[in-house]
Formats: C-alpha cells, sequence, structure tokens
C-alpha cells in the first residue's frame, strides 16, 4: 500500500489552525508538527509540542492489525466491533462511495471520513484545502434533534431490527440522514451530537447512548452510578435518562468543550501512557502475558513521572485510587484504562470528570472484578483472593496515600455506596441484572468494610 497522508488540525483556542502532518505506511504511522504549532496542544500531553518543533524530531508509532493507529487517534474510529452502531454506518457511506469497508485500509478511511467533532480537540483531514473548506462551511448550524425526533425510529430498526432486512434498511436511513458523524469510545451504540434535552429549552453538546435488548437495563444501572458518584463528591457531568417511543437513552452533556462549544483536549491514561512509553503499552486492560498495564502503573504516571503534564498530580492520584475503590463496589470491572482521562493542557491538564461507570457485572459475559491488575493478583476474574481486602489498601501506597488516609478514602465509600443495592433493587430492570449485581459487590464490600474498621 502507497503511504497515505493526512493532515491533523485543532479549533483549540477558538481560531482553526495546523497542528502537523500525519502519514501512514505499511507497517508505521509517522507524525510531523507544523513548524508554527510549538503555542498548540500537542496529539498527546506526553508531548512537549515547542521542543519536538525545535529539535526537527518525527514521530513514529508502529502500525498492525490490533493497533492500527497510536490511540489517540483510533480513539476517531468506531470501535471495530462488527454490530456497532458507528461503525456500520461509515461502513455503508464508505461502501456508497466505492471505498474500502474492511481492513486496515478501512481505518485509514474512517478516520478521514469522520475524524473530526470527535472527544478531544483534533481534527483529522484528507488534506488542508479540506480543513479550510470544512472550517469555512462551520456556520451552517445542524439540526438539533428531540426526543419526538423521527430519527429515533431509524436507531431502534439499527440496532434491534425485528423483521427480515430491517436493520439494514435503518442502517441505510441512518447514514443518508446523519451522514459520517464523528465517534466515541466504548462497546454501546451511541452517537456525538447537540441535542435538546427532555425538559430544557437550550441545547447541549452530548454522547447519545442507546440500550439493546441484549443489555436490558444497562443505561438505568450507568444513570444511577452516575448520581451515586455525584453525591460521593466526584465531578460528573450532566446527564439525562429518558425515552423515545420503545428506544432507551442516555444523553451525557459533552465535558470536552466549553460553553462556547470551543474543544478542549481530551485524553485517555491509555494514549498518554502509550506516548510516553514510545508504544511499549500497547493495550487499554491487563495483558495476561506481560502483565501491563497496572493501576500501579498509571500511579506511577502520576506520582514518579517527570512528564510535566499534569496540574495536581498527587491530587489526581488520590482521585483515581477513590474512583478504583468506587468501582470495585459499584460492580464497575470495567474502569480500563480508556475509561480514565485527562482534560487540558501541558502543564495544567487535570483528571477529567467521571464517565461511562456503568455496573458491567451485572452482565455475567462481564464479570470481572477489573479490567486492570493490581497487587499482582488476577482481577480479570469474578474470583477474589482471600486477602482481597489487604490488597486494595496496599495500592494506595502506589498511588502516594498514606494507610490512614486509604482507609478514610475506602469508608467514605462505603458509606457512599450502602443503600446501592437497594437503589438497584428498585430499578425497572430485569431481576437477573440485580441479582447478578448483589453476587458480584457483596464478598468486595465485607473484605472492604473488615479492613477499613468500618462498622
Amino acid at each position: 500500500m502507497p503511504d497515505r497522508i493526512a493532515s491533523i488540525w485543532t479549533r483549540w483556542g477558538g481560531d482553526p489552525r495546523k497542528l502537523g502532518t500525519l502519514i501512514r505506511a505499511d507497517d508505521h504511522v509517522r507524525f510531523t508538527y507544523d513548524a508554527q504549532a510549538g503555542d498548540l496542544p500537542g496529539l498527546s500531553l506526553a508531548h512537549p509540542v515547542g521542543a519536538l518543533i525545535r529539535s526537527g524530531q518525527t514521530l513514529e508509532w508502529r502500525s498492525d492489525i490490533l493497533q492500527p493507529l497510536p490511540p489517540m487517534l483510533q480513539a476517531l474510529v468506531p470501535p471495530r466491533h462488527e454490530a456497532n452502531l458507528q461503525r456500520r454506518i461509515l461502513k455503508k457511506i464508505l461502501a456508497d462511495r466505492g471505498k474500502p469497508a474492511s481492513g486496515p485500509e478501512a481505518e485509514w478511511e474512517m478516520l478521514l471520513l469522520s475524524g473530526r467533532g470527535g472527544i478531544g480537540h483534533l481534527d483529522i483531514f484528507a488534506d488542508d484545502t479540506e480543513a479550510r473548506n470544512h472550517y469555512a462551511g462551520r456556520r451552517a448550524p445542524a439540526a438539533t434533534p428531540t426526543i419526538d425526533d423521527p430519527m429515533w425510529r431509524l436507531v431502534k430498526d439499527a440496532i434491534d431490527g425485528g423483521g427480515p432486512g430491517q436493520a439494514e434498511r435503518g442502517i441505510e436511513e441512518l447514514a443518508a440522514l446523519v451522514g459520517p458523524r464523528p465517534t466515541a469510545l466504548g462497546m454501546m451504540p451511541k452517537m456525538l451530537m447537540r441535542i435538546r434535552p427532555p425538559g430544557r429549552n437550550e441545547a447541549v453538546d452530548a454522547v447519545v447512548k442507546f440500550e439493546t435488548g441484549d443489555y436490558a437495563g444497562v443505561l438505568a444501572l450507568e444513570a444511577l452510578c452516575h448520581d451515586i458518584h455525584k453525591e460521593a463528591g466526584f465531578d460528573t457531568p450532566r446527564i439525562w435518562l429518558t425515552e423515545a417511543g420503545t428506544l432507551r437513552l442516555l444523553i451525557v452533556e459533552r465535558m470536552d468543550r466549553t460553553s462556547q462549544g470551543t474543544p478542549l483536549p481530551f485524553e485517555t491514561v491509555f494514549s498518554i501512557l502509550h506516548a510516553a512509553s514510545a508504544g511499549k503499552i500497547d493495550l487499554p486492560t491487563t495483558d495476561a502475558q506481560t502483565g501491563l498495564p497496572s493501576f500501579e502503573t498509571v500511579a506511577n504516571m502520576l506520582v514518579a513521572s517527570r512528564l510535566s503534564a499534569f496540574r495536581d498530580p498527587r491530587g489526581d492520584a488520590e482521585r483515581i485510587y477513590r474512583r478504583i475503590v468506587m468501582a470495585l463496589l459499584t460492580g464497575n470491572g470495567d474502569l480500563h484504562l480508556e475509561n480514565l482521562a485527562f482534560l487540558g493542557t501541558r502543564p495544567d491538564a487535570r483528571l477529567s470528570p467521571v464517565y461511562d461507570p456503568a455496573p458491567m457485572r451485572a452482565f455475567p459475559q462481564h464479570d470481572m472484578v477489573s479490567a486492570i491488575r493490581f497487587g499482582d493478583m488476577r482481577t480479570d476474574t469474578s474470583a477474589l483472593v482471600g486477602d482481597f481486602g489487604d490488597r486494595v489498601l496496599a495500592l494506595a501506597g502506589a498511588f502516594n496515600l498514606r494507610r490512614d488516609s486509604a482507609r478514610k478514602a475506602i469508608r467514605e465509600s462505603l458509606d457512599a455506596t450502602e443503600t446501592y443495592l437497594s437503589r438497584v433493587d428498585a430499578l425497572d430492570i430485569p431481576d437477573g441484572r440485580k441479582r447478578q449485581l448483589e453476587g458480584a459487590v457483596g464478598g468486595i464490600r465485607h473484605r472492604l468494610e473488615r479492613i477499613a474498621g468500618h462498622s
């Protein structure tokens, strides 16, 4: 395959400016910052942009079937699940344009097709002319759907089509109606859009998630976990749980936009670690063979590294530790390194508000204690080691927390989740999900109560 070239721009700061040039070859991706981009936020918080420009350095990443693009760019391409709503829409558009809809070439075409307006500040174009034309046309606002919009019927048909060909027709009509929208990470079907939530006059920039039959109840559970975290003092986005006909939606206000709609840099912990380690950390979840990454790896990035990217690394270290404890106590075994992120620019980046706190252990196929290992034990399983509570307490040391502070954090998390299971029980969701979650978190709660001295 011949080398492919793209241009990366950003609207950070208000006015669109070029950040640099991206080149993709068969087995690697190269990026060079534009000479005038020294005052702009980079592809990664790990990049001191000015120093890279002065040295004339070209950045390079390995490209393979698992990681065709570096993670900060791969995040702008729909997840590679063939049932994924965003991917199916883009595949339809690419096929209609005579472009490859599968394989490595499709990843690149999807990046060029929808890699702008996504989460964060990066916009991807085929060339500078396309970028300038795109920004010049921004004056025409897109339609703002409401809960009564007929497009939701098409979404329902696409994700839960009942009759023969109904799902395919839904995708075809959606592709024609919404076009190549930007994407967002995650398994659940979703769209990025400006939407008017129920009962409100103003529209918001949001991630709109849709519930499928296979995951009945997941959005009510996620909404509850948003509430639990907010009550516990965590920074959380505004959300609205609602229904459009028979389609359940969760509207989550975007945290990567200012009130004026200007993009903010948003980068996952996985992407930061990948960039800072020159690609050695190449998975967002535990690799059983190498043991990387781990929550201790994350702690080291904040407490001991020299990235100089974070406003309050020690404070964020404590906040991440608290999030880990809350995830354990709510059954969120899916707190992997793409579900932790930082907002802002070097050297003032800060931990983002909580997102995707869904308690996926309510679903047997996702019943694992944690997607990320810690304490030198396997956590990608539902089984608990006998000294599990002690290892949770010991993890605090990696995050530079004293044991008395860790015990206090655990007690506060236990208090915040004291009524959690009774609130789950009150939800209108399948009983099997309730019983599954009760079994998943009961043993963890018992062990954490013992080591925290909780009465």
